[in-house]
């Protein structure tokens, strides 16, 4: 299992992105190599499944650019809130009752012009 120090060290080698991969389902979403590190590594589908549940039509025509940070607790709980990128913005704050996210905390970012895109901000 990777220790917090690891996944932050890894975290840093993650610069633009070589690739895009794509998601289909549950609800469409394209994302970088550093958000399938988060996917594949650290199994945070659930996370990015959380962010894509909040991307309905309207919200993403209010909020083409989004920042999400999910915050962690030493008891495990957590909370996913979102901003406009303005951190005095809150758009979305959801309570994690639990999680086993093994940071602290994560911050991705969101783009919705044409479709889902989530990368992480060294990402950008």
């Amino acid at each position: 299992m990777l220790t917090p120090e690891q996944i932050q060290l890894d975290l840093q080698d993650f610069i633009g992105s070589i690739n895009l991969w794509k998601r289909r389902t549950p609800i469409p979403i394209t994302y970088t190599d550093g958000v399938k590190y988060l996917q594949d590594k650290l199994a945070a589908f659930w996370l990015t499944d959380a962010i894509a549940s909040y991307q309905s039509r309207e919200f993403k025509e209010q909020y083409e650019f989004q920042v999400w940070k999910l915050t962690v607790a030493e008891d495990n709980t957590g909370i996913l809130t979102a901003t406009d990128g303005n951190d005095e913005n809150a758009i979305v704050a959801q309570a994690i009752e639990y999680n086993d996210f093994p940071l602290s905390e994560i911050v991705i970012f969101v783009s919705v012009e044409a479709e889902i895109f989530m990368f992480l901000p060294s990402e950008n």
